[in-house]
């Protein structure tokens, strides 16, 4: 039996405990999983409503009593990005394990001190990269591993949104640089980038614009606030292994919603689009011709196997792709948890912070002008 709690009660979160009620239907090899409890800023009778329907033991207002209860093994940190490290380091400190949303730190010096906070812990940590568990990517990941596309020269991520062209949208905390640490790059971009690390490894250098379209929003009081984060950005990416491309992000980009992934390489490509189909990448030979890839290329890889086994097959079953991959995400940190496991691919803090640092040159990038090299030193 594994004791889940769960920090905030906004959107992610609703994704998070969707996809945690989605482990016994899907009948995945995981440990039960009890929710202990639900932690808020406020403490009222509402709240203490809400978390009893949601299954919850109780509600409370002070982290610390969630933090000492010894039925609680596993924070899932859903705040806004500010409270992530502190949050973080504090549930480590009290031999927790920690599932945190991303970006999971607003700096490098963060990213320090919860690598500090993990060296004495009994808990571990995973990052909510979960766009790693579209089953697309871990097929694209082991197949290049396995040269079907020869040498990698080039790739393109994109991943758009659209609602913060309009201008009415209410000023939220993910506009401020405050609270968000950044927009469209930290926000959407983070898991681009997460996912060109994952599929072709480490980045060395970075040159990002980024443009804020909509500068000024109403707040609830009805008043002007200023917008201090980006709409949209585009980094050039170099590759420790020679390959360059894009990772662009947007808030903005009305008619072209969802996430797409390219790679071209010196024997074919890959394109995949999980909206259309999670499972599915897209492969085409060095003549021009629509291929198979190899099953022998991906099948043995234990990533694959991990994201297999947690992702549902089923289409009867699916939730779509963005729950689904949250399912498949928190079903792996259980599954780490019970096994004390880690499986290459998984976000563990040393990957998510990795990941982190290439977010930082991009923000110093977009800040000074410059190519920036990235530092994995931390």
């Amino acid at each position: 039996m594994i004791g889940y709690s769960v920090i905030g009660y906004g959107g992610i979160a609703k994704t998070h405990l969707m996809g945690i009620n989605n482990f016994r239907a899907l009948e995945l090899d995981l440990p039960m999983v009890e929710k202990v409890a639900m932690i808020g800023s406020r403490q009222t009778p509402e709240k203490e409503k809400l978390a009893q329907d949601l299954g919850f033991s109780y509600f409370s207002a002070e982290r610390a009593e969630v933090l000492a209860d010894e039925k609680v093994d596993v924070v899932d940190i859903c705040a806004p990005n500010k409270f992530h490290a502190p949050f973080t380091i504090e549930a480590l400190q009290a031999g927790k394990n920690v599932y945190c949303e991303k970006p999971f730190a607003m700096n490098r010096a963060e990213i320090a001190a919860i690598g500090e906070a993990l060296k004495t812990s009994k808990g571990i940590m995973q990052a909510s990269y979960n766009k790693r568990f579209l089953p697309a990517f871990s097929i694209a990941r082991a197949a290049i591993r396995s040269g079907v596309l020869g040498k990698v020269t080039s790739f393109r991520a994109e991943y758009y949104h659209s609602s913060y062209l309009n201008p009415e949208k209410p000023y939220a905390w993910r506009m401020s640089k405050e609270a968000s640490g950044g927009g469209a790059l930290a926000d959407l971009g983070s898991h681009a980038t997460d996912l060109v690390r994952l599929v072709l490894g480490d980045v060395d250098s970075v040159l990002t614009d980024m443009k804020t379209v909509v500068q000024e929003r109403k707040d609830a009081k009805g008043e002007l606030v200023q917008v201090d984060v980006e709409d949209w950005v585009m980094s050039r990416l170099v590759m420790k292994s020679g390959a360059v491309g894009s990772v662009e992000a947007s808030r903005v980009a009305v008619g072209k919603e969802g996430f797409r992934f390219e790679v071209y390489g010196e024997q074919g490509s890959f394109i995949i689009d999980p909206i259309l189909d999670p499972w599915k990448v897209n492969f085409t030979n060095e003549m021009g011709q629509t291929a198979q890839i190899p099953k022998s290329s991906y099948q043995e890889d234990t990533f694959f196997q991990l994201v297999e086994g947690l992702y549902p097959k089923n289409k009867l079953f699916t939730h779509g792709w963005m729950l689904d991959s949250h399912t498949a995400s928190l079903a792996s940190f259980m599954k780490r948890i019970e096994t004390g496991s880690i499986i290459d691919g998984v976000p563990t803090f040393e990957e998510a912070a990795r990941t982190d640092a290439v977010l930082e040159a991009g923000y110093e990038s977009a800040k000074t002008g410059n190519i920036i090299k990235v530092i994995y030193d931390f």
